[in-house]
């Protein structure tokens, strides 16, 4: 028997309860891992709460509250192994012990129960510029700014009283000898058709063509552009699965809070919502891949 906590916290027998067993080479019973009785087979859980009570551990958990965060639990562990699970929907993972234990002990990491709500974010980060390029060489001569940069800032120092002291400043720095020359790739999804685009850009982000780079590589332009484009997939992957995984954290942790301050009785669970449903995001060309 599990010592209760204080403040009138009593808990179920660790004992955990019969476990299911597959039969060789059959395939694996549906979404496994996040039943209530899986839940259960863990022990060592509350059978009741205070309203009010600090949490700041899984063990704070009951069994009703585990069950409810269970469909945030498939879709983090898609989210955390995307090698394994990209082609697989959240409802269909089964989910093992020690993926439940990993999962709740993430849920719990710089997080309690004394902590504000937090409100969901609605996009990924902000794309850099260094998501979508590499460094190719330096440009071998001074180059002017380019026609669309130049429109630009003429057309904001006329709608401007008092031109910023910036402008002329990057005037004179654009696409500087010696300067880093980067090749960028763009991305757009047509019907049907992904249209992939190559430049070489100076650090601002103006165009110029490779016959004014010196080359620090001698891979040739495929080997580049394929380069290029991987480090953009890697970012893209890590920018979506940040922005996937801080909602279902915000989702869970914002009803553990909910749920502490409610507290339950012993057969019960607490009289809270349950966590905000979270669609998982994917990019349109990953999202391609995954369908293919």
């Amino acid at each position: 028997m599990m010592e209760d906590h204080p403040g009138n916290v009593g808990h179920a027998n660790m004992a955990p309860s019969s476990t299911i067993k597959e039969e060789p080479d059959s395939r694996p019973l549906p979404v496994t891992g996040t039943r209530y009785e899986d839940f259960e087979s863990d022990g060592g859980y509350p059978t009741s709460r205070p309203g009010g009570y600090f949490m700041n551990r899984p063990t704070d958990l009951n069994v009703h509250e585990k069950f409810d965060v269970g469909n945030n639990l498939r879709k983090w562990v898609k989210t955390e192994h995307p090698e394994l699970y990209h082609k697989v929907r959240p409802e269909e993972i089964n989910i093992s012990e020690n993926q439940r234990a990993d999962s709740f002990c993430t849920l719990y990491k710089d997080c309690t129960s004394a902590a504000d709500l937090e409100e969901m974010p609605s996009s990924p980060r902000p794309k850099t510029k260094d998501d979508t390029r590499i460094h190719v060489g330096k440009w071998n001569q001074y180059l002017p700014p380019s026609d669309n940069k130049r429109r630009r800032d003429e057309g904001d120092d006329n709608k401007s009283p008092t031109p910023s002291p910036k402008k002329p400043k990057k005037r004179e720095e654009a696409r500087l000898r010696g300067k880093p020359a980067y090749l960028a790739v763009g991305y757009s999804a047509g019907k049907g058709v992904d249209k992939v685009t190559s430049d070489y850009k100076d650090g601002s982000g103006q165009m110029a063509t490779s016959q004014y780079i010196d080359w620090k590589s001698k891979d040739n332009i495929d080997q580049l552009k394929r380069r290029c484009l991987t480090k953009w997939e890697r970012n893209e992957r890590t920018r979506i699965r940040q922005f996937n995984q801080g909602r279902i954290l915000i989702s869970s942790r914002n009803y553990i809070i909910e749920a502490a301050a409610a507290g339950f009785v012993e057969g019960s669970r607490p009289s809270v919502s349950l966590p905000g449903v979270i669609e998982l995001v994917e990019h349109e060309r990953m999202r391609r891949s995954s369908r293919s």
